[in-house]
């Protein structure tokens, strides 16, 4: 077992949330006095969408209560998007009810998320333990009363939602805003925030830090050079306030989990492999 002391693993992770949540109270208010409003505005905006996958890969994916770890997860999501959209009512034009929709759909958005890192759970019993549980975790399945946990949260998730979107007139616009929202997060789940948890909880520590700046560096660039033969200098702002935007997630969401296993010493086991052995760091 590593003897060098780690950070409790409690405290590592409650300094991360109040700290997100001063920086989503607190960012809007930066950006009104920033020049370049847009650009600045989609850096916060990913940074409070990587605070949803990582209250996701959590609730998901984590060893404490599951019914403590969604609850708080849940209330978490609505909060830090609530602080957040709080402040932009004051400083951008899109008005007051379109950040309140963004509040009511942040549980959905976190359903959804959770939903390809529950499977993952499921069939590969994966979790993420600290560095001293990894030798005698054993497999951990879903019990009836979880399970049925879960649909009563996916239904009060669900209910919350429709609070948000109820002032459309339309009900076939409001499903499809629902279903937009939870396909989109299971979509973005798949793609990024598995193998991306996956990458900096189980991958060596050093050639995870590798695989991270090599994928940044090509995304990036890729990304540029394809605005620049596509739009010239024409929207190029529009499309560098995006590019921040995205790299403001990935950034936000890996240095985290980073951290999180660095100093935390929080590790991704699966049921084949918690009983032999731990992943190198």
């Amino acid at each position: 077992m590593n003897q060098r002391t780690a950070v409790d693993r409690t405290f590592l992770p409650a300094v991360l949330v109040i700290v997100f949540l001063f920086c989503d109270a607190s960012l809007p208010f930066v950006i009104a006095r920033l020049p370049n409003v847009l650009a600045v505005l989609m850096l916060a905006k990913g940074v409070v969408v990587a605070e949803t996958w990582l209250l996701a890969v959590w609730a998901a994916l984590g060893s404490s209560s599951w019914i403590r770890r969604v609850g708080i997860s849940l209330v978490l999501s609505v909060v830090s998007v609530g602080l957040f959209e709080h402040g932009l009512i004051y400083i951008v034009t899109w008005g007051f009810s379109a950040g309140i929709r963004e509040v009511f759909l942040a549980p959905i958005e976190l359903i959804g998320l959770m939903f390809p890192l529950l499977v993952w759970r499921g069939w590969r019993g994966c979790r993420i333990i600290s560095e001293n549980q990894a030798a005698t975790a054993g497999v951990q399945r879903f019990s009836l009363a979880q399970l049925l946990s879960a649909t009563a949260i996916v239904a009060a998730g669900v209910a919350f939602g429709k609070l948000g979107v109820a002032e459309l007139p339309d009900p076939d616009f409001q499903r499809s805003m629902l279903i937009s929202a939870c396909v989109t997060s299971v979509i973005l789940s798949l793609l990024a925030v598995v193998p991306l948890t996956w990458l900096c909880l189980r991958v060596r520590f050093s050639r995870a830090l590798a695989w991270l700046a090599s994928l940044t560096a090509v995304t990036n660039g890729v990304a540029i050079a394809l605005m620049y033969w596509y739009w010239g200098g024409g929207r190029l702002e529009e499309g560098l306030a995006g590019l921040a935007y995205c790299d403001a997630v990935a950034l936000t969401f890996t240095g985290a989990l980073l951290l999180l296993r660095r100093l935390g010493r929080f590790i991704l086991v699966s049921g084949r492999l918690a009983a032999r052995s731990r992943p190198p760091l």
